[in-house]
């Protein structure tokens, strides 16, 4: 059985609003985000723990500068400030070629037309090091090159460290966290076949069940609810575990901390909580950051198709393209932008049956219907996502032996057809995608 992903929180809308603030230099950028309408719980650590960078490059009649950064364990963070027109990519290259892709950000819209933003972005595990260069790429109107803006930043390394353990009558479950100058992050893992299988089925959309599922782990301290999770992403591996991946905001006292977890039917249990508790600070880091990016990145598709022997076609047009595996799975997965739509393309090999739900996406689904082309067929769904659309076709190749997924986050849905997209990316004969 094949992992899935449900990614509740991980999927960055990336937006542009009209606000007013004071000149991009007066204070860190970070915090000036806190002033907008985005959020995000980390943004005042975060700041406090950026470096200042100003790094700038002019390009025609732009300039785009690095505000602040800051490299932290596997994590890469920074603000930019962008005046004049340009298209800020996704991520951040290295210097091989390689890429750090974004997990979260966002960008405001200041009254005198300038631009402020920031990224966060995860550095593949076999390209951390502990000083490394990064490249933040831009494209402006009058020019279709891409430009980059470089970088060098010193590690920080991950300075606490926390586990526990549950014993509860139904489960068992295992916790690592670690932290650094800007949140609490890590990993439990709870071994049940009841909620393993539950999982599965509510992932199916089997939610008449009636099972009683660990939707997610709340952090406590001293009894008192501290947060939610930030994170939100959970996997089912094979049929006895379930991941689940947990940021909470930075905090500076670590004691009496506990991870209660919530049921989708019965609310919150504390007697089945576990108990955090500090552990040696020489604690070896690299097997948390291994658990908390379990994706390989690859710098082509001819390595990706090697690694998982699957075959797929993407559009000429395609910019920003991200290659990378679940290899322990034999997961494909292609990203990219087109016409400022972000598409997400997932596959395995599957010989028969209907299609697993692949896509990594949470949502409730309307519009739904069937879809079908050559010896394909599959399902075809929608849903918001804040103010942009998502649309997603699941489907199976039986001549190739592959369960596909494609999903879209877009503006405008009725100028796409997903599913003949989804067609041409499925069938490499079919080169040069047009719709």
């Amino acid at each position: 059985m094949i992992s899935k992903t449900i990614v509740r929180k991980l999927m960055v809308a990336l937006f542009v609003i009209s606000i007013s603030v004071a000149s991009a230099s007066e204070t860190g950028l970070f915090r000036k985000m806190i002033e907008t309408e985005y959020t995000d719980d980390r943004l005042e650590a975060i700041d406090n723990a950026a470096e200042t960078v100003s790094i700038s490059q002019t390009t025609g009649q732009t300039t785009v500068e690095i505000s602040q950064a800051y490299y932290e364990g596997n994590r890469i963070y920074i603000s930019y400030h962008v005046n004049g027109a340009a298209e800020i990519l996704d991520g951040l290259e290295l210097e091989d070629g390689s890429f750090a892709d974004i997990t979260a950000g966002g960008e405001v819209q200041q009254d005198d037309g300038t631009v402020i933003g920031w990224r966060e972005c995860i550095v593949p595990e076999d390209e951390l090091a502990e000083t490394q260069t990064f490249c933040l790429a831009y494209r402006i109107p009058e020019s279709e090159e891409k430009q980059l803006l470089k970088f060098t930043l010193e590690q920080h390394p991950y300075n606490q460290y926390l586990q526990g353990a549950s014993l509860a009558e139904t489960f068992q479950a295992r916790a690592i966290l670690y932290t650094g100058k800007v949140d609490l992050k890590g990993i439990i893992v709870m071994t049940s076949p009841e909620q393993a299988a539950s999982w599965i089925a509510w992932q199916e959309g089997e939610e008449d069940t009636g099972a009683d599922v660990i939707v997610c782990w709340n952090l406590y301290q001293n009894d008192a609810l501290v947060s939610t999770d930030l994170c939100g992403e959970s996997a089912v591996n094979g049929t006895e575990e379930v991941t689940f991946a947990v940021m909470f905001p930075f905090m500076d006292n670590l004691s009496n901390l506990t991870l209660v977890p919530e049921y989708s039917e019965g609310g919150e249990k504390p007697e089945e909580a576990i108990v955090l508790e500090l552990m040696n600070q020489e604690y070896e880091e690299a097997p948390l950051v291994s658990l908390s990016n379990p994706w390989t990145e690859l710098p082509a598709k001819q390595q990706l198709e090697e690694v998982t022997g699957i075959c797929f076609s993407i559009p000429e047009d395609a910019e920003n393209i991200l290659y990378r595996c679940l290899q322990d799975e034999g997961l494909a997965e292609v990203q990219f932008s087109r016409d400022g739509d972000e598409y997400y393309v997932r596959a395995v090999n599957q010989t028969e049956g209907r299609p697993d739900d692949i896509s990594g996406l949470y949502y409730e689904w309307m519009d739904e219907e069937t879809f079908s082309f050559g010896n394909c067929s599959g399902i075809f769904g929608r849903a918001r996502d804040g103010s942009r659309w998502v649309e997603r076709c699941l489907w199976v190749d039986p001549n190739h032996e592959v369960n596909w997924s494609l999903a879209v986050f877009t503006e405008d849905p009725g100028s796409l057809d997903i599913v003949g997209i989804a067609e041409k990316i499925c069938l490499p004969d079919n080169a040069g995608i047009s719709d």
